[in-house]
């Protein structure tokens, strides 16, 4: 019988032990990262090369070591989307750029149409990830086809886009006949009265998403306008710019390009210009310390936009959570030479539209500034300092049109503002 209460307490005994033991043991503690994708939006119809950035949005982005931009078909198997030249991904020193954001050009050109998700996942000092997924819908570009058909009638012509093609419907056929005229429809007629002088028709096509693209072509002057109907019109085989701007040094300014996430807070119409800044340490944050300005390049007339180069280059030193970070190294707005800042592809932030090259940039902190980084941001406080320059070159290399100037924003440790964000030495050739 003593034997059987000594089996019964040393099993209680067991049962104890394995209950305190058990308590002791802790659970692998969760990464404190908050990963947040900021374009495009959940849901959002992409077509294209499309920009995706992400942001950490706990302010523990120091934190950062690691940062992954992936998609998917079923929401399962992840693919990794490779980043482009001269963008930030995790590649200074700290680890992730100390702004909090990482960002790569997707090409979806290859992919089907259909539904598809973006993960931005991070990865911490301890190893430890974090993951933020969004579901999207990737969609196709227009192709625009135009023909010519000359007829009999000197100087008139059938213009016929009915041949672009979409992967679901095409909404418009815009026609610009180079001569100050234009038209809508699939097919059109159209009569020139100079058969002297060069034209330079173009075609834009623009599907039931909003998505766009142009052919362009060239009708060549005649000497003997009686042989109108022996006509050909070749496609453009040229890109020469004409002149740059800046826009969104006035503060009225606003962009055609949607920035979609990435808009100013409050911005109902995601299209205006110019400086923001929400910094105020009576609020727990995180807060916006940003500029957005749009570079609008126009082109001669018989021109392809996508003949053209262009590039965005930059000297930037910024510093928050008493973090300093220079682009290129070492001495970042003090470097002889510029660094590279991308903007060399189209993309949903860059657009060729007709004869314009135009693209939007937001230097600064996006919903990514948290309070710790600018209490702890000593007496240099939270700042932002860049030289920008932007190009267009000609196809050949020999015109080339360009704008530098300088960026700036600055709050101190107490968030009081010392400079407020804003363009100044803007100087454009020609």
């Amino acid at each position: 019988m003593i034997g059987k209460y000594r089996m019964i307490a040393t099993m209680i005994l067991v049962m104890l032990m394995l209950v305190v033991f058990s308590g002791c043991v802790q659970e692998p503690s969760k990464s404190k990262l908050v990963p947040k994708i900021l374009t495009p939006l959940p849901d959002e119809v992409v077509a294209g090369r499309v920009l995706l950035m992400a942001i950490e949005d706990s302010g523990n982005m120091a934190l950062v070591t690691q940062a992954k931009l992936e998609f998917s078909k079923d929401g399962t198997n992840f693919t990794l989307i490779d980043s482009q030249p001269g963008l930030e991904l995790a590649t200074n020193p700290q680890g992730i750029d100390s702004l909090g954001s990482w960002n790569a050009i997707w090409d979806t050109a290859p992919l089907a149409p259909g539904s598809y998700f973006i993960r931005a996942e991070m990865t911490d000092q301890s190893g430890k990830t974090a993951s933020n997924t969004i579901p999207i819908v990737i969609d196709k570009i227009p192709v625009p086809k135009m023909t010519i058909a000359f007829e009999n009638v000197t100087g008139k012509a059938t213009f016929d886009g009915s041949g672009s093609n979409d992967n679901e419907r095409i909404m418009e056929y815009k026609w610009d006949f180079g001569d100050g005229q234009f038209a809508n429809g699939s097919r059109v007629s159209h009569t020139y009265t100079n058969l002297n002088r060069n034209y330079f028709p173009m075609l834009t096509v623009v599907d039931n998403q909003g998505f766009r693209d142009t052919a362009y072509f060239e009708i060549q002057a005649l000497e003997i306008p009686e042989l109108w109907a022996n006509q050909t019109a070749t496609p453009v085989n040229d890109c020469v710019p004409i002149k740059m701007e800046v826009l969104g040094k006035d503060t009225a300014d606003t962009t055609s390009i949607d920035f979609g996430g990435f808009a100013m807070p409050g911005d109902a119409t995601k299209k205006k210009l110019g400086p923001f800044n929400n910094v105020n340490l009576s609020s727990p944050g995180p807060y916006d310390l940003a500029y957005w300005f749009e570079i609008k390049a126009t082109l001669k007339a018989g021109s392809d936009p996508a003949l053209c180069s262009e590039k965005q280059e930059i000297k930037r030193t910024y510093h928050s959570d008493n973090v300093t970070s220079h682009n290129p190294l070492p001495d970042g707005f003090n470097n002889p030479t510029y660094g590279m800042d991308d903007y060399t592809n189209r993309s949903t932030f860059k657009e060729h539209d007709g004869l314009i090259i135009k693209w939007l940039d937001a230097p600064g902190w996006h919903g990514n500034l948290a309070k710790t980084d600018v209490t702890t941001s000593g007496a240099a406080g939270v700042f932002y300092d860049a030289h920008f320059k932007a190009s267009v070159t000609s196809k050949d290399g020999s015109k080339s049109v360009w704008c530098t100037w300088d960026l700036r924003m600055k709050v101190n440790d107490t968030g009081a503002v010392v400079t407020a964000p804003n363009i100044s030495n803007l100087n454009c050739q020609p």
